[in-house]
C-alpha cells in the first residue's frame, strides 16, 4: 500500500472576476506541503465550478473525499489537519468530530475505494 495521501487540486477554478484561483491555491499548497506524506497533483477541472477551489483527498484502499469552497488565505492549515486525520484513519472516514469545519461544510462527494 502507498503510504502517501494523494491531494489532487483543480487548477482551472476561476473566481467571479476570472482570476485563476485554482492555480493560485495549488501554488500555495506546493510551497507548504510535506512531500514525504502528501503527493500533490494538479487536475484540469473537476467539473464542480460552483464550488471553487476544489480538491480530492485519497489514499489507496480508502474513501476519496472531494472538498470545495476552499480559500488559500485561510483554509490550508485546516486542509493539512484533515489530511493528517484522514491518513490515520483505517478506511479514510475519520469521525466527523475530527474533520475540520471546512471539510464538514465543503464536502461535495465521497467515493468508496476502488474495487480490486
Amino acid at each position: 500500500m502507498n503510504d502517501k495521501v494523494k491531494l489532487q487540486v483543480c487548477i482551472t477554478c476561476l473566481s467571479d472576476n476570472k482570476e485563476n484561483i485554482g492555480a493560485d491555491f495549488y501554488d500555495e499548497l506546493e510551497q507548504q506541503i510535506d512531500k514525504e506524506k502528501i503527493n500533490l497533483q494538479p487536475v484540469e477541472c473537476f467539473a464542480v465550478c460552483k464550488r471553487q477551489c476544489t480538491v480530492a483527498v485519497s489514499q489507496e484502499g480508502k474513501w476519496l473525499y472531494m472538498i470545495g469552497d476552499l480559500k488559500a488565505e485561510k483554509d490550508i492549515p485546516a486542509l493539512f489537519e484533515y489530511i493528517r486525520v484522514y491518513a490515520a484513519s483505517p478506511n479514510g472516514r475519520p469521525p466527523i468530530i475530527e474533520r475540520p469545519d471546512i471539510v464538514q461544510k465543503g464536502t461535495i462527494a465521497r467515493l468508496p475505494p476502488a474495487l480490486k
